[in-house]
């Protein structure tokens, strides 16, 4: 295993659901508290809130939705939440994305109610929660590679609602067919 795959921290399982915080997660958010001090600090923790969150939206949705879930793993440039379960729901692939929307829509609420942030810590979160957050919203509009907007589609083009085919257990009754058969050279 590389190096960086190490890196991986596994936190404490959520519903059922396995944590990853990503190594890329750990890796800029270490380049932002060494490069800029507190200020780089505050921006780390709002990326990590913010993605987290929109991944626990998913699952929240999933829950609602009486889906298993199976991972949530949190990356550089967003994550995933994985379930067990292979029929998706719409109000699922959304559920992040509505939640960014009620970040962006609480943070500059409370900026507005509280006044301007004197802190360096406060403002970098600040800044952080509404920029990546507006960053997030965007690339989820888009439907491009595994954003939200492209799983929408595929929900829409119906390509999401068919389960995953599975295997058929073979009974003990259809055995005999599994059996070798003589050829006609062994007798």
């Amino acid at each position: 295993m590389p190096w960086w795959k190490r890196l991986r921290i596994r936190l404490p399982s959520v519903f059922g659901a396995r944590v990853i915080l990503d190594e890329t997660v750990i890796g800029i958010a270490a380049l932002m508290i060494v490069s800029r001090g507190q200020f780089g600090i505050g921006r780390a923790i709002g990326l990590l809130l913010l993605i987290s969150t929109h991944e626990f939206g998913h699952l929240i949705a999933g829950l609602i939705y009486r889906q298993r879930p199976r991972v949530i793993r949190i990356g550089l440039f967003g994550g995933y939440c994985a379930f067990y379960d292979s029929v998706v729901h719409l109000p699922v692939i959304l559920a992040g994305l509505l939640t960014n929307f009620g970040w962006l829509v609480a943070t500059i609420t409370i900026e507005w109610t509280l006044g301007p942030l004197e802190s360096q810590l406060a403002l970098g979160a600040y800044q952080a929660l509404v920029y990546f957050n507006l960053a997030l919203i965007a690339y989820n509009c888009l439907p491009i590679g595994h954003s939200d907007a492209h799983l929408a589609l595929a929900y829409f083009r119906g390509q999401l609602h068919h389960p995953r085919p599975t295997i058929p257990r073979i009974k003990k009754s259809q055995n005999h067919r599994l059996q070798r058969r003589p050829r006609k050279s062994d007798s």
